[in-house]
């Protein structure tokens, strides 16, 4: 009798060992790290022969991973309604906070262009900075007095006697110094937006 061919599958093929699968994946990591590590700036890791691989390694592989997120240390924006002799936060964020369903919903994320579009309206307008408390900086004035912006936004979030304050976050080292919003320099203006 003559036997059947052996089909693909029937067929022994030849099975990388245990050990070279092993020393396979270890050289990806390695080779990864080293790439991670040469497209960043200055950090805390020091790798063996980092300094001669780096500038091949950019050249080669660049790997920009500025596009995932912005900086941290870039300014954020808040804004605050005139409401009687005093201003209240309208600021809606940051997306990721549980009444914002962890980024699910995209009203603040709406707001950011909305923000946008009258930073755009205003730019001529001067920054005054603050180094005081917030509502020492903050005092309501005469609507007829500013600037008006117009929100053409379908559904707007920020209207009325507004300001605006800019200001960079406290950096995380300092978070256990006792260093407050209220210490920090910030840049405020305050506008009237037609809704």
């Amino acid at each position: 009798m003559t036997e059947a061919p052996a089909t693909f599958s029937e067929r022994s093929h030849v099975a990388l060992p245990k050990i070279g699968r092993v020393g396979l994946l270890l050289t990806w990591c390695v080779a990864l790290t080293y790439i991670f590590d040469a497209n960043q700036g200055v950090n805390g890791l020091s790798l063996p022969g980092e300094e001669i691989l780096r500038p091949y390694l950019r050249q080669n592989v660049p790997q920009g991973w500025g596009f995932f997120t912005k900086s941290p240390r870039d300014e954020d924006f808040y804004f605050y309604r005139a409401e009687g002799n005093q201003f209240v936060e309208v600021t809606i964020g940051p997306a990721g906070r549980a009444d914002q369903f962890f980024g699910l919903d995209r009203h603040s994320r709406a707001q950011g262009i909305e923000a946008g579009l009258i930073f755009e309206s205003t730019e001529k307008l001067k920054w005054a900075n603050c180094t005081q408390v917030l509502s020492d900086c903050l005092k309501p004035s005469p609507s007829g007095s500013l600037v008006r912006v117009q929100n053409k936004l379908p559904n707007p979030t920020l209207c009325g006697h507004l300001a605006v304050e800019m200001r960079k976050p406290v950096p995380w080292a300092w978070a256990k110094a006792g260093t407050t919003s209220s210490s920090q320099d910030r840049r405020v203006k305050q506008f009237f937006v037609k809704c």
